[in-house]
């Protein structure tokens, strides 16, 4: 598992933990494209977040 892949499983460990499977889906990075040319995204909608 390399650098980003740790630090991502650290990240959807927190959340799912915190907030539960349901709730921490909106706020974890998912994957989209092809193997090889892929980029991660969060689903969370940009109007949903606030900056304090």
């Amino acid at each position: 598992m390399g650098f980003f892949d740790e630090r991502r499983s650290r990240v959807k460990r927190a959340f799912t933990t915190a907030l539960g499977e349901g709730r921490a889906q909106a706020y974890l990075l998912q994957r989209c494209g092809p193997r090889g040319s892929s980029e991660y995204r969060f689903t969370l909608d940009p109007s949903c977040i606030t900056l304090r």
